[in-house]
Formats: C-alpha cells, structure tokens, sequence
C-alpha cells in the first residue's frame, strides 16, 4: 500500500532530524578533539564519551576482549558494552549532551589573548572554523595536535574485530540490514575526514563499505557468500591497523623535526609528548600485533612492521641516554625516512 501523505511527512522528519544530529555530531567532536579543560576529568568521564562516541560509530560491541588486555582497554571495553543496545542516532544525543556537561563542569583553558572576550565562557565552539581559529590564535598549527593517539587507541578493537569467528560473522551478517552495516559507521581515526592525511584511511573504508554493502543488499540470507567475505573483512581490517601505524611513524617523524626545527611553541607539542603520546605506543602497539592469541592476518602485520618496532625501540634508547630525547627525535626521523 503506498504510503500516505502524512507518513511519507514523517519519514522525511525524521530523515531530516537524523541528518541534523549526525552533523551536530561530527561538529562536536571535531570541537572536543581540541578541548583543553581547566579542569581535568575523571576517567569515569573520559570513558563514558568515548564509550558513547564508539557506540554512536561501531554500534555493539563484540562479545568479548583479548584476557590479556591491558587494563585500560578492558576499561574502554566495558564501557562500550556497557551501551549495547542504544541506537547510533540516540547514542549521538548523548554524546552531544555529555560533552556540554563535561564543557559546563571542567571549564575551558583559554589562550591569554583570548582572556578578555571569552572570560566568562564555558562552552566548546560548534563548528570548525571557530575551533581553528583558536588554534591559530594559541600559536599552534594544523599539526601541532596529535591525531593518532586516537588510532592506536583503536587498535585492540580492531584486533578483537578480526578475531571474530567466522560462524558469529556470518549470524552477525545475516541479521543486519544493508544501511546498517559495521563498515558504513567508520570514520578515519589518524586524521580530519575529509583532509589529504585520512586519504589511505577513506580508500580503504570506502572499499570495504561497498563490499559489505553488496553483501548486505543481495545476499542477507546467503551464508556461503558471508562465509567468503569473512576472510576479506580480516584482510581490511589488517590493513587499516597497518595503515594507523604507519601514518603515525610519519606523522610523529615530521612531527618530531618540526618541532626541533621551529619550537614546541609553534606546533603545540614537546618533543617529550610525542615520544609518549606517539613513538613509545607506536612500537608497543606494532609488538602486540605478533602475540599468539591474535588472529593470522593480524600476526602476519606484525611480523611486516617489526622494523617499526625496532626503530622505535632505537629512538626510545637513544632519547634515554646521553643524547637526549632531541637526539633520538632525529635518529627517528632519520630511520623512518631510510628505512620507509
């Protein structure tokens, strides 16, 4: 039967709404990426956005976590699974509400030149050229936040993708709909949507949404067809860990020489931020990937970035001896150039 005026009314409401959220969304997390609070916030805050963040993207979480997981992923991990069951556009509500009470709550650290017109503030800007423009305004360039923490951060998860059985792929295939696939919910992790750095990242993303889309769209109920996808899904997924490690070697050697070069002033990071925050993660995020426990495709990576692992452990021990971490910020962006 075709649908009335006043449902097909409706359906276009409620389109409209949806897209208008999910626009919100991205604003607002583009806005808290550059968030500096006056306060810091509990872990019990940091993870209830990221638990809302990852369940608004991925959906569910998967059934369970490697038992050897580090606290913190564990952590992150119940958290997430803590919201199963909220839809994405629900869960993009919330995320927005929580991160006006964090803002409300924490405060914001403002610049001294803008101490005067944003005394009183407490909230985050809405949209990128605000957010920009602060950043200008603070001294800092478009490198001068670190992107990637946020893709090593993500490795477990995909690693505990790719783990996934392949009978529980195929049930969890069977009973999705094609315009709620997981694939179709990932956005790029090591850099701004849309810029020329997440380009690997939307490549690969795109690719990988098509094909589960075909999937999801002809062959819902076929299972064979789901069967030989499985192995296709594990491959994406390996390479999009390999992809997050390699971006973040060279994001953090440019880094590194951008800030020896022209100050931590002129980036908005130390040369000790980025060797935590960047080339010590990095290295110990490549070794895992060889644990006996992860899957093959998984394994295999880590077997390919294994130079990755040395040349990080190479900085780490030179940045910790005589030479200091300006010694070993060269040696690693000398290697990664050599060695590439």
């Amino acid at each position: 039967r075709a649908m009335t005026a006043s449902e097909q009314s409706s359906s276009r409401n409620e389109s409209t709404s949806s897209n208008l959220v999910e626009s919100s969304f991205k604003a607002k997390f583009l806005t808290m990426k550059s968030w500096k609070p006056s306060n810091t916030p509990s872990n019990r805050d940091r993870l209830e956005l990221y638990a809302l963040h990852t369940q608004a993207v991925s959906g569910d979480a998967f059934a369970n976590i490697q038992h050897n997981s580090s606290v913190a992923d564990k952590a992150k991990f119940t958290a997430w699974r803590n919201k199963r069951g909220i839809p994405s556009v629900e869960a993009m509500r919330l995320y927005i509400n929580e991160c006006d009470r964090q803002t409300r709550v924490y405060g914001n650290k403002i610049g001294n030149s803008q101490s005067t017109s944003l005394k009183n503030s407490a909230t985050t800007p809405m949209n990128t050229p605000n957010q920009s423009s602060m950043a200008a305004s603070n001294g800092s360039s478009e490198y001068g936040s670190i992107l990637t923490p946020r893709g090593l951060a993500a490795i477990p998860l995909l690693c505990a993708a790719s783990s996934e059985h392949r009978e529980a792929y195929i049930v969890r295939m069977t009973n999705t709909n094609a315009s709620n696939g997981w694939w179709c919910k990932q956005e790029p992790l090591c850099a701004d949507p849309g810029t020329y750095l997440a380009i690997p990242e939307t490549v690969l993303l795109q690719l990988s949404t098509w094909i589960e889309s075909l999937a999801l769209s002809y062959a819902q109920q076929i299972k064979f067809v789901h069967s030989f996808i499985c192995p296709i899904h594990r491959v994406f997924l390996a390479l999009w860990v390999q992809i997050i490690l390699v971006s973040t070697l060279f994001n953090s050697a440019f880094l590194s020489m951008k800030t020896l070069l022209y100050g931590a002033k002129s980036t908005g990071v130390s040369i000790r931020q980025i060797f935590d925050e960047e080339i010590v993660p990095c290295g110990r995020a490549a070794r895992g990937l060889c644990e006996p426990h992860q899957a093959v495709t998984i394994r295999l990576t880590g077997l390919i970035l294994l130079p990755l692992v040395c040349l990080c452990d190479v900085a780490a021990v030179v940045g910790s001896g005589v030479v200091g971490l300006p010694g070993g910020a060269v040696v690693f962006a000398a290697s990664a150039v050599l060695t590439w």
